[in-house]
């Protein structure tokens, strides 16, 4: 079952991918050779996989409101390191120094 983990990660970015660059288009044919091979699995392991994909694509809407969300504050978070390394509060260590 670990090999459908990544399969469904394959999946889920292919599909973003493709919904990213044209809403509302047709299905790629990566995915129909994907929904192909699930559609020959017995119904319980397509259930399974319809639940990963689906679990995978919510918390991949999750994390894009979360990052679409926060600019502001990464920003301001950048503006504030890139000021502390002008004015000299940064000091660069290797990871051993720390």
């Amino acid at each position: 079952m670990l090999w459908i983990a990544g399969f469904i990660g394959m999946v889920v970015d292919v599909a973003n991918e493709d919904r990213m660059k044209s809403e509302g288009s047709t299905m790629t044919r990566l995915l129909e050779q994907a929904i192909s091979q699930i559609q020959k699995l017995p119904t319980s392991e397509q259930d399974a996989i319809a639940s990963l994909i689906l679990e995978e694509l919510a918390d991949e809407q999750r994390w894009q409101e979360a990052f679409a969300s926060s600019q502001d504050q990464l920003a301001a978070m950048a503006e504030k390191v890139r000021k502390d390394i002008r004015e000299g509060r940064v000091k660069n260590v290797g990871l051993d120094e720390l």
